[in-house]
């Protein structure tokens, strides 16, 4: 009996230091944790879109001809926003709606027809996404009647002298933008009467 007794109380104990029945070893390793990224700081929260902003690219026109307007779309930090759609609405009217290519840019294109001589309002509209926050722009046009006029530029001196009491005479070539010279166009000097100097436009 004793002898039993003895077995029993050591198996007890052999049990009890987990050699064995399934439990945990004494020595066992630690587990290491998986390490966790850490947030971008110029990643939206989750559920956070980010805020953008429409713009336009370029002269609005001016005259009753067909017409083309860039458009661009992005976050206010400056990122393009890519493949999103932007609704087009010339005077309340929906026109077909403009898709952003990697830029973030697109094309309005507008006929004669609907730049009539008058006032139009030009409305870009993107309702957002998961991502990006809604935004609108809203434009207006005034259209007048007539041909365009070129702009123009000066080549002259940037300095001259005039004798005390008398006058001069100031050569100066006026262009087109083009390149093309101006004959006989009228030019000012600014804070000079007309009575101290001539000015005198070549087409050569």
């Amino acid at each position: 009996m004793k002898f039993t007794l003895f077995a029993l109380i050591g198996l007890s104990t052999f049990l009890a230091a987990g050699c064995g029945g399934g439990g945990s070893p004494k020595n066992a390793p630690t587990p290491t944790p998986s390490p966790t990224a850490s947030p971008n700081p110029t990643d939206p929260a989750p559920g956070e879109a980010v805020a953008t902003a429409l713009s336009v690219e370029g002269a609005l026109p001016e005259r009753p001809e067909s017409a083309e307007i860039a458009l661009r779309l992005a976050t206010t930090g400056g990122a393009a926003v890519a493949a999103a759609l932007v609704a087009i609405s010339l005077d309340g009217k929906a026109l077909k709606p403009v898709t952003t290519d990697d830029d973030g840019g697109g094309t309005v294109s507008l006929t004669a027809a609907q730049l009539s001589v008058g006032s139009h309002s030009l409305v870009l509209t993107y309702a957002g996404d998961r991502d990006h926050q809604k935004t609108n722009k809203s434009l207006t046009m005034k259209i007048q009647n007539g041909p365009a006029r070129a702009a123009t530029k000066i080549d002259g001196p940037d300095a001259f002298d005039l004798p005390v009491g008398g006058s001069g005479t100031i050569g100066v070539k006026l262009f087109a933008e083009s390149g093309e010279p101006i004959a006989g166009g009228e030019i000012e000097l600014e804070g000079v009467p007309s009575e101290l100097a001539t000015v005198i436009t070549s087409a050569t």
